[in-house]
């Protein structure tokens, strides 16, 4: 059996925690500041539209109260801009057997679980890890405060896409197909683990389509962290039609709605929480003023791939722009969420003149 490290304990990895916990697998959440202290202190609690949850996982502060062993299984639920720092402080530990003897390092011998929105990490984590995979979540979690989350689902707390990145055992299968049975061991453990700590888990041979599947969903964060929660269907679906044209350009095959076809749409219905607002993880990041922001490497991502294919994602990249420029306390963005819609929505339609 295998025992999970979480690194994080944000929405994602608390979330994650909470669910083992409930299932009874083996896991170590590794925290940092006022999140642990309150953890060690009260436990986790994790909200949702119905029930309130309390666990108590085994919390360390850094690698260095970890004593890896053959078997462990590293996930990391950082945010991307913080996966250098999270790959260089766990990729040369040591893993010993149940003696004691050294058998390698973490990065020759463990696999990594990346539990990060976009396509960045998995560029990233192969030079640092010999084998790797990817997670694309579905859920909204938010992070409240120290010790409480809040998780906007009325049946699972998340839906989990699994798939190989890189490793000895990982198959090369064409994209699309869905048949796991010939995944490596850990990956069919984790989708049985996943299972039981409350999530709607499969597992498939080749998660890219997948991936960029999510991050046409993931755009939404820029603008979320711009206007909240005022409507602004319109502009993602400008920021969307951008992103396909950019894919296309790229040849990029993508899944346009990976719960639907891979069918657990319906057990992840979304539901609010009285009193707790269902916002973004850059909107997170702004309101806690943490310096820096998840959105470069989504939006950022499609004005990326758009640059080299010799093409242009201007609304993308505007969002971005906005999005470090009220970071950075710029006085020449609107102040009032309302205003900075209808600004946005001008600069977009100036940005389809200029395009003309």
């Amino acid at each position: 059996m295998s025992r999970y490290i979480i690194v994080g304990a944000g929405a994602i990895g608390g979330m994650l925690s909470a669910g083992f916990c409930r299932a009874g697998v083996d896991h170590v959440l590794v925290a940092r500041g006022s999140q642990a202290d309150a953890i060690e202190t009260a436990g986790l609690t994790v909200r949702t539209p119905h029930e309130t949850l309390t666990a108590h996982p085994t919390v360390v502060r850094s690698s260095a109260q970890v004593n890896l062993r053959a078997g462990d299984v590293i996930i990391l639920a950082v945010k991307t801009q913080q996966l250098p720092t999270a790959l260089a402080e766990w990729a040369d530990l040591a893993v010993t057997d149940e003696h004691g003897s050294q058998l390698g390092t973490a990065g020759e011998r463990l696999p990594l679980m990346l539990f990060l929105n976009g396509t960045d990490a998995q560029e990233q984590a192969p030079r640092w890890f010999a084998t790797v995979s990817t997670t694309v979540i579905y859920t909204p979690a938010v992070y409240t405060e120290p010790g409480q989350l809040a998780v906007f689902m009325e049946d699972r707390w998340a839906g989990l896409i699994t798939g190989p990145v890189c490793g000895p055992d990982a198959p090369r299968p064409q994209a699309g197909e869905t048949d796991g049975t010939a995944l490596p061991q850990y990956l069919q453990q984790a989708d049985g683990d996943f299972t039981a700590g409350n999530f709607a888990s499969v597992i498939v041979p080749e998660p890219s389509p997948y991936t960029y599947g999510k991050l046409l969903a993931n755009l939404d964060n820029g603008i979320d962290a711009l206007v909240g929660s005022l409507d602004h269907s319109d502009l993602l679906e400008q920021l969307q039609d951008e992103a396909r044209a950019v894919y296309q350009a790229a040849g990029i095959v993508h899944c346009p709605n990976p719960p639907e076809e891979l069918g657990f749409a319906d057990r992840i219905p979304q539901a609010p929480i009285d009193g707790v607002q269902n916002l973004s993880s850059t909107w997170q990041s702004m309101a806690r003023g943490t310096g820096n922001i998840e959105a470069d490497y989504l939006g950022g991502e499609i004005v990326r791939l758009a640059h080299l294919n010799g093409i242009r994602a201007p609304k993308n990249s505007l969002v971005m722009q906005w999005c470090r420029r009220v970071m950075a306390g710029d006085p020449t963005i609107p102040a009032d969420p309302k205003a900075r819609a209808e600004s946005l929505r001008e600069a977009f339609t100036h940005l389809d003149r200029e395009s003309l």
